[in-house]
Parts: C-alpha cells; sequence; structure tokens
C-alpha cells in the first residue's frame, strides 16, 4: 500500500521525482497513470541522488537523508535522525559506503555512485 512520505518516482515509464506537480498530473492525465511510487526513506535518498548529480559537486554532499565526503571510499559526514529507522545498525559519522547494488565502490566514481543510488 502507498502511505503518507511515499514518493512517486515515475509515470508511465517518466522519471518524475525532480518534476512539479503540473508535470506530474499532466503525464497522469495523458497515459495510462501506471505510478512506480518509492517508500519515503528510498525514494528522498533516490531523488536525493538525482538532484546531487544535476548540481555541482560539493564536498560533503547531501544526498537525501545522508551526507557524503566523496573520498574513496565515500564516507557519512552526516545523517537525518530519520534515516536512522531504515538500517539495521545505527549509521555514524565517519561510516564508509561500501558497495551499491554488489558494486564496489572501486568500480565507480561520485557520478556513478549517484546513478546507482537514483
Amino acid at each position: 500500500p502507498i502511505v503518507a512520505g511515499d514518493v512517486v518516482v515515475s509515470v508511465d515509464g517518466k522519471p518524475v521525482m525532480t518534476s512539479g506537480r503540473e508535470r506530474v498530473l499532466d503525464l497522469m492525465k495523458q497515459g495510462n497513470g501506471r505510478l512506480i511510487v518509492a517508500p519515503s526513506f528510498e525514494g528522498k535518498l533516490r531523488a536525493g541522488a538525482v538532484l546531487a548529480l544535476e548540481a555541482p559537486p560539493s564536498d560533503p554532499e547531501w544526498v537525501g537523508p545522508l551526507q557524503f565526503w566523496w573520498t574513496a571510499p565515500p564516507s557519512l559526514a552526516d545523517v537525518l535522525p530519520e534515516a536512522q529507522d531504515h538500517f539495521h545498525e545505527r549509521l555514524a559519522r565517519g561510516d564508509v559506503l561500501d558497495a551499491v547494488d554488489g558494486c564496489t565502490w572501486e568500480q565507480w566514481d561520485r557520478d556513478e555512485a549517484l546513478r546507482r543510488l537514483a
């Protein structure tokens, strides 16, 4: 079920995480209205990655509720409290991003990491 805070990721296969309300509603009217929705935390992380890709790199850089230093491998600079509920262990400053979808950090740079998170 969809719950308050979930994020609409796409409408009929078109990405809308960074689109405005009017664009989303227009796509829903034009097509069959098939929505892909991500849970709140995942959606915020994915939307944050998309926004970070569109912005000039910064260090540290917020990606949704997580702030990364782009070291090799990337490490956490900060974590919003709401993110803690989505991990088995408490996240802390300095924790390292070892892999995304089973691919280790050595295989990609900042932009590739953000694309994988998006």
